[in-house]
């Protein structure tokens, strides 16, 4: 039995990976077919299932470590045995989840606009993929554009996975916004703003009962404690006991406003600043546009309902409290606190999601990808369609960083436009090779390079001309200023594994390379390209700065996919 950690996916040769540890973040380790890995006694997410010549292999992927330290290295274990390593250069968390002003990391804070980012997208494709089936939720009326058809509702396992054909989603990335994304906080600022003011300029309150030193005019009630009291002051008479100020205990009711209620109300005000001002901040590119101006109204409504003078008096909630009688039940604070629930809900979220952001980041790469596909349409030489119904699969909730079902991607036929050649395209993951029917010597390739995904172009006719495999890498990350050089031979190793690999696979297809490398940079790059004979394996250094996505992605992957097109329609 062998467990190997490693980094750099493909194979070095014939009999195993390369052992060598890369700089890459996110990274994978491989087991035998029978040995379960496990961190923290939870089971690793399958990043490929494959077959090897003496036994079946699985890659698991790992979380994103961010601690340096022994004590929070990460703790592998299967069988009886046991492993804890640690990962130098990747960024720490940071405490306060939307609080700029208190993370002085650049990394971090671009970390979490990528993250912030992502959350909204699928946010919105979830959203409109719910307005697709008929279900009446705020804000998916922002689609009806879209939608020309709703249907049933999809479930898949335990989490709530809806249907939303990629011809949708293309548009929705391929269109140029005008108004930054529907996120929670703009619900909550369209939905629930009067209500917050109600509440806030008008809490619930309670009379407690208090013993208090009263002026003697105006005593209306004692008990035993207040007379004992007034029987220990030296004078015969009530006046002379008063004393000087004429003042003696007795039972006043007082308007108490601390109550768990109201605490609640409280940390949920401060959450709408905090994340109001990340919103804001976010998306300062919008900044007329009529849903940033709302949340900035939102924003300064929260900031001056804050200063009242009656939460000074309210404690600050350190953890989530049980919801009393009135937070389930009264019509306001019930909303209140289904609202404050949705706003942890997102902070757990994200601080999830900081530990599988590598795979947050090839769901995006996917996203953007298979919209470039789309895009074909807007071609004056190729016209693409759909074969039978495409569509993605988009979870409500994240699990293991991912939002997409794996085996959801779009399939077509790809026709030149003088019906010259007609190309199929299947796109498949590296966790459903065993799955897929595909030809062994594609399944041999596509296990061997160890990519994320990958896109197969098939020429047909009366016979199959050519074929091309697209193996897809993506990385998170670019490593440390030192290791510049090794990103830049990166496409230069991987072409020369994807040679060796087809020089040992029978009947293999023509074969092309992408890697998609993560940087915190403002602008993408390229990597230098990778060539032997004639494998080309490209490079890119994508921004994580959304404004990135469509605007310097989607030109990039439509002219790669052009490209092998072209190179599917030709002879070697």
């Amino acid at each position: 039995m062998r467990v190997s950690l490693y980094q750099e996916p493909w194979m070095s040769n014939e009999n195993g990976f390369s052992d060598e540890m890369e700089f890459c973040l996110g990274p994978l380790v491989s087991a035998s077919e029978k040995t379960i890995i496990k961190c923290n006694g939870r089971k690793l997410p399958i990043y490929s299932e494959y077959n090897m010549q003496t036994a079946k292999e699985i890659k698991y992927s790992l979380p994103y470590i961010t601690s340096f330290s022994n004590k929070d290295s990460l703790p592998l274990n299967w069988d009886d045995k046991s492993l804890s390593f640690g990962l130098l250069g990747c960024t720490k968390y940071p405490k306060n989840f939307v609080m700029k002003d208190n993370d002085e990391s650049k990394e971090s804070h671009a970390l979490l606009t990528f993250i912030n980012e992502a959350i909204s997208l699928f946010d919105e494709l979830h959203l409109c993929a719910q307005y697709r089936t008929g279900k009446k939720t705020a804000g998916a009326g922002l689609f009806s554009s879209l939608i020309d058809s709703r249907k049933d509702d999809y479930k898949r396992g335990s989490f709530n996975w809806r249907e939303l054909p990629w011809k949708i989603i293309s548009q929705l990335i391929l269109h140029e916004r005008k108004e930054p994304r529907y996120e929670l906080i703009v619900r909550i600022a369209q939905e629930f703003s009067e209500e917050l003011n109600t509440i806030s300029n008008n809490p619930r309150k309670i009379l407690r009962r208090i013993r208090k030193k009263t002026n003697l005019s105006r005593v209306q009630q004692m008990d035993a404690a207040c007379l004992a009291w007034l029987v220990r002051q030296p004078g015969r008479s009530a006046i002379e006991k008063a004393g000087a100020a004429q003042e003696i205990y007795s039972i006043v009711r007082e308007e108490f406003f601390d109550t768990l209620e109201n605490r609640v109300l409280k940390q949920f005000i401060l959450l709408c600043i905090r994340y109001s001002r990340d919103y804001l901040d976010r998306n300062i590119d919008f900044k007329s546009s009529d849903r940033y101006l709302l949340v900035q109204r939102f924003n300064f409504k929260c900031k001056s309902l804050i200063r009242n003078s009656i939460f000074e008096e309210i404690s600050t909630l350190h953890q989530i409290p049980q919801p009393n009688f009135v937070l389930q039940s009264d019509p306001l604070y019930s909303k209140l606190w289904d609202y404050y629930l949705q706003i942890l809900h997102r902070e757990k979220e994200l601080e999830s999601l900081w530990l599988w952001q590598h795979l947050l980041w090839a769901d995006i790469m996917k996203l953007f990808i298979s919209s470039a596909i789309y895009n074909l349409d807007q071609s004056h030489e190729f016209n693409f369609s759909y074969m039978h119904e495409s569509n993605a699969c988009i979870n409500q909730k994240s699990e293991f960083g991912t939002r997409m079902y794996s085996l959801a991607w779009p399939k077509g036929i790809i026709k030149k436009i003088d019906n010259t050649s007609k190309i199929i395209l299947d796109c498949f993951s590296s966790q459903e090779l065993n799955k897929s029917g595909l030809p062994n010597s594609i399944k041999e390739i596509a296990s061997k390079s160890g990519a994320t995904f990958f896109y197969y172009f098939t020429n047909v006719g009366e016979e199959i001309k050519e074929h091309l495999l697209l193996s897809i890498w993506i990385f998170h990350g670019e490593g440390s200023d030192e290791q510049t050089n090794m990103v830049d031979s990166q496409c230069s190793r991987a072409a020369e594994a994807l040679f060796n690999l087809k020089s040992l696979v029978p009947k293999s297809p023509k074969l092309r390379g992408l890697i998609l490398r993560s940087t915190i940079k403002n602008q993408s790059s390229d990597i230098p390209m990778g060539k032997k004979n004639n494998i080309i394996v490209q490079g890119l250094r994508v921004s994580v700065k959304p404004s990135a996505w469509r605007n310097e992605l989607l030109p990039i992957f439509s002219q790669i996919i052009s490209e092998c097109l072209h190179f599917t329609s030709e002879n070697d």
